[in-house]
C-alpha cells in the first residue's frame, strides 16, 4: 500500500483551511476524541464565517441548523482515554481527492475547504452519512465546480490577507521573531489608539495578582465567544501604561502573537515548533519584561503537529519563562475544561 506523506499533504492546505484543521484538532482533544473525522473537521468549517464552505452552503440555500444536528451526531460517537487523537484513515483519504480535485477541475495549487466539501459531493457514499448526503443533494457539484470562484464570492479563502501573505514568507537573518509576528498593545495605549475599558476593573486586578505571583503567575482569560476576553488585554495594556499597577509590572511590554500569520507558510512538522521557540528565546532576551499574549489560544492544539499535544508540552514545560516574561492565553470556555487539567502553571481569569 501507498504509503502516505500526511505532513507534505497537509502542508498543501489554504492557510485558512489548515487552521480550521488545526482547530478541530483542538476540539477533539477537549472532547477526548478517539481520531479527528470528516464530521469534525466540517463542523468547524460550520463555525468559520467566511470559509468556503459556509459560502456554498449559503448558495445552496441549505441552513446550518439543519446539518449541523447531522454532523454532531457522526462526531460524537467516539471517545477515547487518549490525550491526542489521530487523523481518520478516511479523513486522509479525503484530503488526497480534495488535492487532486484542486489541481485537475479548480485549478488551484491549495486545498480549500471548498475543494473538501466537492470531494465529498464527488464519494458520498464512502465519506458521509446518508442523512447529510440528502441534504447536501441541493448542491451542483459541476455547477459549483465550473462555478467554484463565483460560488466562494465573499470567502477568506479567496485571497490570504496581504499583511498575512508578507509575514508567512522567510524572514531575513536579522529580523525579530517577536517584531514580525506580534502587535506591540502597550504602544497601542501609549498612542492613544485603545478606548477606555469600563465596568472590567475586578478581572483586571485578578490578572495583575497573577502576575505579580512568584509561582503559578500566567493567567490564562477563559469565558465564551464575545464576553470581551480580548478587552481585558487592552484594559491591562492601558494599566501598564498609566503606571496604575504594581512596581513589578512597570515598564512592561504587552504583545499580542498572531497565530495567523505564525501557522501561515509553516510546515506541518518543525517549522511551527521553531517559530515558537524563537518568539520565546527573544522574550527571554528582552531587555524589558515582556507580557506575550496568546489569542484564541486552543487553536494551538495540534499546530505543528497531525496528532496534536505539542503545545500541551509548551505551556506545562515552560524553561525560557523566568524572571522577565509571562504567557498570558485566551481560551473559549467550550474547551476549557480538559485544557487547564494539563495546564497545572496556570490560573484562570473568568471573563
Amino acid at each position: 500500500m501507498l504509503r502516505v506523506d500526511i505532513p507534505k499533504l497537509i502542508a498543501r492546505f489554504h492557510p485558512i483551511s489548515r487552521q480550521i484543521l488545526e482547530a478541530t484538532a483542538g476540539v477533539c482533544v477537549s472532547r477526548q476524541a478517539s481520531e479527528i473525522t470528516i464530521a469534525h473537521y466540517l463542523l468547524q468549517c460550520l463555525d468559520t464565517p467566511l470559509c468556503d464552505v459556509r459560502m456554498i452552503l449559503e448558495r445552496a440555500g441549505i441552513e446550518l441548523q439543519e446539518i449541523r444536528p447531522l454532523l454532531e451526531d457522526q462526531s460524537s460517537r467516539q471517545t477515547s482515554i487518549q490525550d491526542t487523537p489521530t487523523f481518520s484513515p478516511l479523513l486522509v483519504e479525503w484530503f488526497q481527492d480534495a488535492l487532486i480535485l484542486s489541481i485537475s477541475e479548480l485549478n488551484q495549487e491549495d486545498i480549500r475547504s471548498g475543494a473538501l466539501l466537492l470531494a465529498l459531493l464527488h464519494n458520498p457514499g464512502r465519506y458521509i452519512s446518508p442523512a447529510v448526503h440528502s441534504l447536501l443533494l441541493s448542491i451542483n457539484k459541476d455547477q459549483a465546480a465550473a462555478q467554484f470562484v463565483e460560488w466562494t464570492q465573499g470567502s477568506a479563502e479567496n485571497n490570504v490577507d496581504s499583511t498575512q501573505a508578507a509575514l508567512s514568507r522567510p524572514l531575513q537573518n536579522d529580523a525579530s521573531l517577536l517584531a514580525h509576528y506580534s502587535t506591540d498593545v502597550t504602544a497601542q495605549a501609549r498612542s492613544g489608539q485603545l478606548d477606555p475599558v469600563l465596568c472590567r476593573d475586578k478581572e483586571i486586578d485578578l490578572m495583575i495578582d497573577i502576575l505579580c505571583r512568584r509561582r503559578k503567575n500566567n493567567p490564562i482569560i477563559v469565558g465564551e465567544a464575545g464576553v470581551g476576553k480580548s478587552a481585558l488585554i487592552e484594559g491591562l495594556a492601558l494599566r501598564i501604561t498609566d503606571n496604575d499597577v504594581p512596581d513589578k509590572l512597570k515598564g512592561t511590554t504587552l504583545v499580542t502573537l498572531d497565530l495567523a500569520a505564525l501557522q501561515a507558510g509553516a510546515s506541518v512538522k518543525g517549522e511551527f515548533e521553531k517559530r515558537f521557540k524563537g518568539i520565546m528565546q527573544e522574550v527571554k532576551a528582552s531587555p524589558t519584561p515582556v507580557i506575550l499574549f496568546i489569542d484564541e489560544a486552543h487553536t494551538l492544539i495540534g499546530a505543528g503537529n497531525q496528532q496534536g499535544g505539542w503545545m500541551y508540552r509548551i505551556y506545562s514545560n515552560l524553561p525560557w519563562l523566568e524572571a522577565n516574561s509571562k504567557l498570558l492565553p485566551q481560551q473559549r470556555g467550550a474547551s476549557t475544561k480538559n485544557i487547564l487539567k494539563k495546564m497545572r502553571h496556570y490560573r484562570a481569569v473568568s471573563s
